[in-house]
Parts: C-alpha cells; sequence; structure tokens
C-alpha cells in the first residue's frame, strides 16, 4: 500500500495535484484548498495517502497531515459517503466543527457541503458517534448558525465552500450583523 508521496509538483487541478516519485507522475486526488496551496511547479510536495481501490481503478487520495487522513478513512467508512463527498467534507468543515457536529448532534453545520443533505449528515453522525478521539481538534470555533447559512448561500451562488468561509469569517463584528448584511459584506469582498 502507498502511505505517503513526496516529490516535485508536476502540475495541479481544481482538486489534484500531480507528484513526480521515481520518474513517474502520480495524480492525488487532494481537497481543493490543498491544491491551492501547492501551486509552484517544482516544490517538493509531502502527502500523507490512502489507496481507495475499486474493481477497474486504483485512486490515490492525499493530505498534508496525518490527522486529516485519518479523519477521510472515518469518514470513508460511513456507508453513503465516497471519496469524493469525503473530501468535500474536508475542505467545508474544520476538523473540530465535524467533531463537535458528531458530539452535539448538530447535522446543520454539515449540510452546507455539496453532496451532504440533511439525511447524509444525520447518518453520518449517527454512524461516527464514539469513533472521534476523545481530544479535540485544533479549537477552530464552529460556525454560528448565521455563518452556516451565509456560507451555504454564497454557495449556492457558485462561490467556493473555501471561499464563501473566508470571506464570511473575515467580517469584523459579524456576530452584530444579520443574515442578510453578513451575504452582502461577504458578496463585496468576494468581488475586490
Amino acid at each position: 500500500m502507498i502511505v505517503a508521496v513526496r516529490g516535485p509538483l508536476q502540475a495541479q487541478g481544481a482538486d489534484y495535484l500531480v507528484v513526480e516519485v521515481g520518474g513517474i507522475g502520480l495524480r492525488i486526488w487532494v481537497p481543493p484548498s490543498v491544491a491551492v496551496k501547492h501551486s509552484t511547479i517544482g516544490d517538493e510536495v509531502l502527502l500523507h495517502t490512502h489507496l481507495h481501490v475499486r474493481e477497474n481503478e486504483l485512486t490515490l487520495y492525499g493530505f498534508p497531515a496525518l490527522a486529516e487522513l485519518s479523519i477521510f478513512q472515518l469518514l470513508i467508512s460511513v456507508s453513503g459517503i465516497g471519496p469524493k463527498v469525503a473530501l468535500n467534507l474536508l475542505d467545508g468543515v474544520q476538523p473540530a466543527t465535524l467533531q463537535r457536529a458528531v458530539a452535539h448532534d448538530l447535522p446543520e453545520l454539515l449540510t452546507h457541503v455539496p453532496g451532504i443533505g440533511k439525511k447524509t449528515a444525520k447518518r453520518l453522525i449517527l454512524e461516527l458517534k464514539g469513533k472521534f478521539p476523545d481530544t479535540e481538534f485544533g479549537g477552530e470555533a464552529v460556525p454560528s448558525p448565521a455563518d452556516t447559512e451565509a456560507i451555504s448561500a454564497l454557495t449556492a451562488l457558485g462561490y467556493s465552500i473555501t471561499e464563501a468561509r473566508q470571506a464570511v469569517q473575515s467580517l469584523p463584528d459579524r456576530q452584530n450583523l444579520s443574515l442578510d448584511e453578513v451575504i452582502l459584506n461577504a458578496l463585496r469582498q468576494l468581488g475586490q
């Protein structure tokens, strides 16, 4: 099994990197936020990988941290969650938010992610109960319901989850704004 890949970046797409290993270019699917971080061709890349085996295909999925790889493997163990949806979840939800959503039965924290509806979010929470480590990840703030709705509205307008989350979270004093004001200010910021 291939557990890690290190080498120079040969090419990239919106959700994959091509890394040269021993003269061979390997396409590794990554969360879009990871693809954006690695934009310089020739830079050294290290990814912890999961080899997904299907009847007619071998696919590599990569992550810069072992914790993200562990969460990915937990996510794909849930019935109905495939690797692409798991990548969307890792890109759209911080690990601490995912852990809190599971611990406190908050499916609304997950439904703004493409491919995750209310039923899927509830099934995910049910199947992941008790599978997360006792320690919390990183201490990222759980988005408020207003933030979640604003992010959902922005993704419905065509922005990526990463862009929408960054725009909403960068607004100063957003707790004192209405949902409409948060969306309007985030759109202004995205338009700059």
